[in-house]
């Protein structure tokens, strides 16, 4: 793998913290430094962590599921399809925008922002994994 691949992967992975951040700032109306550097602080960590976290999760238990992996990808992305179709249907009471739900606000929004925008940074580990193994 050469080094414009490994870079555009990691631009890649990098898109939805972006998008993420930009959102919350702009719901948040105002500059505020520390808090914005907080932020891309958490949201490097994750990106960063995750891959070898995939990583190291695909080395301990690579064997036990390459036997049922494509029915665990069916089932949780099946799960996650149907949820959210479910979800898209209903009526919500508050669908207004409000600014104490921004990253900024709460140090447990910002933990579960960088996890869930990390996934697929977790994703890629794995699939380093395959392509080392190969």
């Amino acid at each position: 793998m050469t080094l414009l691949e490994i870079v555009l992967i990691a631009v890649g992975l990098a898109m939805d913290c972006f998008a993420v951040a930009i959102a919350s700032s702009v719901s948040y109306g105002h500059y505020n430094w520390p808090k914005m550097l907080r932020m891309g602080l958490f949201f490097g960590f994750f990106q960063g962590i995750m891959p070898l976290l995939g990583w190291l999760a695909g080395v301990s238990f690579a064997e036990q599921i390459t036997a049922i992996d494509h029915w665990l990808a069916f089932v949780i992305l099946g799960y996650l399809g149907v949820k959210m179709g479910i979800e898209g249907f209903k009526k919500s009471d508050n669908d207004t925008c409000c600014h104490k739900n921004t990253p900024f606000g709460s140090f447990k929004m910002l933990i579960t922002l960088s996890f869930a925008t990390s996934i697929d940074a977790l994703a890629t580990g794995l699939i380093f994994l395959c392509l080392w193994v190969i």
